[in-house]
């Protein structure tokens, strides 16, 4: 009941921007071919990278987080944790969406930076 709540609430929210709620039914399910099906309709640009740090305790990447995205508007950060142990490493998904690709690349990669910066750590692509 709750998995159909949730698919129908997306279903409405995505026919109200695009407008095509067959095709939306048709490829809900298979997850990874709605984000394709979204970037082929949508006319602005959008990059991200998930990239790992060597840090296991998320609550202390947490603040680093909001100085970064404050420092690059447009950028949106989110950390991955794990339960903490399990591993050594915090994956983090950095993303932005604008008008055209080199800009959010841009956006994207500077707030890697800074990520970096501000923890003294070093980014590793994720795997």
């Amino acid at each position: 009941s709750c998995l159909l709540s949730n698919l129908f609430t997306t279903v409405i929210f995505t026919s109200a921007i695009f407008g095509d709620v067959v095709s939306l039914l048709a490829i809900h399910s298979t997850g990874f071919m709605l984000t394709i099906w979204i970037q082929k309709r949508s006319t602005s640009a959008f990059y991200e990278r998930i990239v790992e740090f060597k840090m296991r305790d998320e609550s202390v990447f947490a603040p680093i987080i909001d100085i970064v995205m404050k420092m690059h508007p447009g950028v949106y950060i989110k950390s991955m944790p794990r339960i903490y142990g399990t591993s050594h490493v915090l994956k983090v998904w950095v993303s932005s969406r604008g008008s055209d690709k080199v800009t959010v690349t841009k956006i994207v990669e500077d707030a890697i930076r800074s990520i970096c910066h501000e923890t003294g750590l070093e980014a590793e692509s994720s795997r």
